[in-house]
């Protein structure tokens, strides 16, 4: 930059044409370049005519010529090219962030992930590099919107056992992570660690009933390790205020039944079609496995088993999407698997896509424990905004609090000593006991004292 006065010399009279050795000249790249900042031939006749010496006159030439070759060269280098764009699908990283992941099965992290203090030697672990780089990766990899697992369609479920298993342990690491944060105080650090589980869970998507069931399953850990730093925080309803908008934003693992069911359904057919031997041992009827193992007979048997199974998701879609309770949907979709099961144990076709039909039931589940997840996560952020307004929690549920997907009813609303208990109304299917979620309240002065 030239100082004020000088470019306003420049601008305001200097002419590029000029031949005066003592006017501005324009630079290769079109600047002016000040006549005080090189030398002018000038220069050279004034040395000679006040009886400079030859020496003099040449150290002017020397100059001049310096500046010529400095010009020449700066202009001959060149340009740097232009570096690739980094990648556009997040799969790429969370893959690098599986194979350099260091072991997370220890005690001190399994204690951690149960709601015990982290010990320094945990905290010297998460300083390492191999757990800085994996950390570092998942958290790039989350703000890529594409996530693409590679997934070999061509061959149906051929992918599920290898890599992919790895994913649920980065998710765990992330959950380690907030906890050590939450309880060093580093509250927004910490939430921002859980809300990057969360997209990381998101994208781990649905392309398979394997994928779906472990991304369901890390969002909702991931929405344990809000509870969790929740109950450390001090009242915060700025904060409070962030995080549900936040939390809003991330809507979960999309629910997309017609599309997904039929999708597993295919991938089923096709690894029957290019590798039956693989998948031979599900089979028990003897002349069902002898047919479909003919190459002759092979695509007769896989399209009245496609048939079969089309009229098998049409039935379970109309469950699904029918106004009814939970529990009138998993009763009808448990009828339906044993009418299946039944027609199996004759020499049904649809035998050869036993997984997916088996997979009904389980998965509408995992969509209802997930929304009733968010829902009481949700519920119990508006209590401990209404806390940190007010200074006590409410009596009651604040109006048009989400509630129970289980029951389809608002949740029960306990206050406890330590915080409160929200409480479902419903039993999930397999189990006798209705889901309760537990919130406490704590600051720093308490943890300390």
């Amino acid at each position: 930059m030239y100082p004020a006065n000088e470019w306003n010399h420049y601008t305001d009279g200097a002419n590029v044409n000029d031949t005066d050795d003592n006017a501005a000249h324009s630079t290769h790249d079109g600047r002016y370049e000040p006549a005080a900042a090189r030398p002018r031939i000038s220069d050279f006749k004034t040395a000679r005519a006040i009886g400079g010496t030859s020496m003099d006159y040449l150290r002017s030439i020397r100059s001049y010529v310096g500046c010529a070759w400095a010009l020449i060269i700066v202009c001959a280098i060149p340009t740097l090219a232009k570096l690739p764009a980094d990648p556009n699908n997040a799969a790429l990283l969370y893959y690098r962030a599986c194979l350099i992941h260091p072991d997370v099965s220890d005690l001190a992290m399994s204690e951690v992930l149960h709601g015990a203090t982290p010990n320094e030697e945990l905290r010297t672990r998460l300083s390492l590099p191999a757990w800085r780089n994996t950390i570092e990766l998942v958290q790039i990899a989350t703000q890529i919107p594409d996530c693409d697992w590679g997934m070999l369609y061509s061959r149906g479920r051929d992918l599920e056992g290898d890599v992919l298993g790895h994913l649920p342990i980065l998710g765990r690491l992330l959950s380690v992570c907030a906890r050590v944060m939450a309880a060093d105080e580093d509250w927004r650090g910490a939430l921002d660690m859980c809300l990057t589980m969360r997209r990381y869970a998101t994208q781990i998507g649905d392309s398979t009933y394997i994928l779906y069931a472990m991304s369901q399953r890390l969002n909702m850990e991931a929405l344990l390790a809000v509870e969790h730093v929740l109950g450390l925080m001090p009242p915060d309803e700025p904060m409070l205020i962030w995080l549900k908008e936040r939390l809003g934003r991330t809507t979960g693992t999309e629910w997309a039944p017609a599309e997904a069911m039929k999708r597993f359904g295919e991938m089923e057919l096709q690894g029957w079609r290019v590798e039956p031997q693989r998948l031979a041992w599900q089979i028990t009827h003897e002349s069902l496995l002898q047919a479909v193992m003919n190459e002759s007979a092979r695509n007769d048997v896989l399209s009245e088993a496609s048939r079969a199974y089309a009229r098998f998701l049409d039935s379970a879609l109309a469950i699904i999407e029918a106004d009814r309770s939970y529990s009138e949907k998993v009763d009808a979709l448990e009828d339906l698997v044993s009418d299946a099961e039944q027609r199996i144990a004759e020499g049904n076709p649809i035998a050869l896509l036993w997984a997916p039909v088996k997979w009904a039931i389980p998965y509408y589940n995992l969509h209802v424990a997930g929304r009733a997840s968010f829902n009481a996560t949700m519920t119990g952020i508006e209590l401990y905004t209404a806390r940190a307004h007010t200074g006590e929690l409410p009596k009651s549920l604040p109006s048009g609090s989400p509630g129970d997907s289980f029951s389809g009813k608002a949740f029960e609303y306990q206050i406890t000593e330590d915080g409160f208990i929200l409480r479902g109304h419903t039993a999930p299917v397999g189990t006798r006991q209705v889901r309760e979620y537990v919130f406490k309240i704590g600051n720093s002065k308490d943890r300390k004292q």
